[in-house]
């Protein structure tokens, strides 16, 4: 079961890949492992270490920074000389 499930998101995500932006596709990619570490704790009732809580929080703020472009802006000067 793992074998075809996981084989059918790789198919799917690496076949969509050349159609997004690289943070979009940065962010989906993070995100996975994210997600396979909330649903074995939900599913089999592992308990996560503050390590994997802090890393799922890193990983949901980056993503949220990304897709809501926070960041620092850079503006080109342009100089009249």
């Amino acid at each position: 079961i793992g074998v075809v499930h996981t084989g059918g998101v790789y198919m799917l995500l690496y076949n969509a890949l050349p159609k997004l932006s690289t943070p979009l596709a940065a962010v989906l990619l993070f995100f996975y492992p994210a997600t396979a570490i909330v649903v074995d704790a939900i599913v089999y009732g592992h308990r996560l270490g503050l390590a994997q809580y802090g890393g799922v929080g890193c990983i949901l703020i980056a993503s949220l920074g990304v897709t809501l472009k926070w960041g620092v802006r850079r503006h080109l000067s342009v100089s009249a000389t």
